[in-house]
């Protein structure tokens, strides 16, 4: 009897502290309820962080480091994947989802719901102050100031170019493409820093097809652009957070007249892509004011040579009367390359 004992409190030993590695020790609490579901889970920032507010130092140190980086990097953290942000805070990606579920979600990407939901209604004004606080900041470091913070965009813009591929399948390229290519008229849409990506669209655009309406609102005439949009037609719209309120008109209107709308936007979740039939995603990190459109710019252009690639011969016929139009018209200087110009200037 004594040796069953014995045995039995040696077993239980081994079972209430098994060997753990570093990415195990966020899976246990002070309370010992840590991943478990925790009633409803919250459905806005606000409850969100009342909820963690509440919860204080009954959350272990990785419980915490997490809930300070989603509340006070929200729009990092939404646009972001679940393996991203485990990689940002050096912590195992099971212990996001063991997280998300102690508040009572499903898994993490309902949680991400909620952050993503908190960037969709908009930066506020005090987000470009701080943004350009930084870049200030950062310029003003007394070795090599200027040197990093250039660093620190050119990162940026590379991690923001190399997460294109990821975050559009080849698939949904295609069908833009071909949707684009077959479509009657194409009516694109992008309000303030987003018209830069707007215009490079049309411009290639128009390039090699006929139809090709770019909404640019001048006079205000900007909804006369779609009164004629049908069945037939695509609306090209693009935008970011805080989302202009007259792309959301137009892709909302576009739909509800049997259009397909392509929403190239910031989040699949934004107002743009509401009435989506297809949609397509720009990562933006990075400091630039009032944010960086050059990942918007680059799907622009890439998505309209996909259209060029399903468009056949007509759009090789079409480019070829446009390049004749323009040489009629001497769009072009008649000039040497610089490179084949000596020092001379010979």
């Amino acid at each position: 009897m004594n040796g069953t004992r014995g045995e039995g409190r040696k077993n239980r030993r081994k079972i209430a502290l098994p060997s753990r590695t570093p990415s195990d020790e966020p899976a246990r609490q002070s309370d010992g309820k840590q991943g478990e579901a925790s009633g409803t889970p919250p459905t806005d920032m606000t409850t969100l962080k009342r909820r963690l507010a509440e919860r204080g130092g009954k959350m272990s140190r990785v419980f915490r480091a997490i809930a300070t980086y989603l509340t006070q990097r929200p729009e990092e953290a939404a646009m972001a994947s679940m393996r991203e942000v485990a990689q940002r805070l050096a912590v195992d990606p099971a212990n996001l989802v063991r997280f998300a579920k102690s508040l009572g979600f499903s898994g993490y990407s309902d949680l991400k719901k909620v952050l993503q939901a908190e960037v969709c209604a908009g930066l506020p004004a005090g987000d470009y102050i701080e943004r350009a606080a930084h870049l200030q900041q950062a310029a003003a470091a007394r070795r090599h100031g200027a040197d990093r913070l250039l660093a620190e965009l050119q990162a940026s813009n590379e991690a923001n170019i190399k997460a294109l591929a990821e975050r559009n399948p080849v698939a949904t390229m295609e069908a833009c493409g071909r949707a684009l290519a077959r479509a009657q008229t194409i009516h694109v849409c992008g309000m303030r820093s987003c018209f830069s990506a707007a215009f490079a669209f049309a411009y290639a655009a128009r390039m090699v097809r006929e139809r090709v309406r770019l909404m640019d609102g001048l006079g205000g005439t900007f909804a006369d652009s779609l009164r004629e949009i049908g069945p037939r037609d695509v609306l090209l719209v693009i935008g970011m957070a805080p989302y202009s309120a007259a792309s959301v008109k137009a892709a909302r209107f576009a739909a509800e007249r049997g259009a397909k709308v392509i929403a190239m936007t910031d989040t699949s979740i934004s107002p743009l892509a509401r009435h989506a039939t297809h949609i397509l995603e720009f990562p933006r990190e990075g400091a630039q004011i009032p944010g960086t459109v050059m990942p918007a710019v680059a799907l622009a252009e890439v998505l309209a040579s996909v259209m060029i690639a399903k468009g056949g011969r007509r759009f090789l016929d079409t480019l070829k009367a446009s390049e004749e139009q323009l040489a009629c018209f001497s769009a072009y200087a008649d000039e040497p390359a610089a490179a084949t110009i000596d020092k001379k200037g010979r």
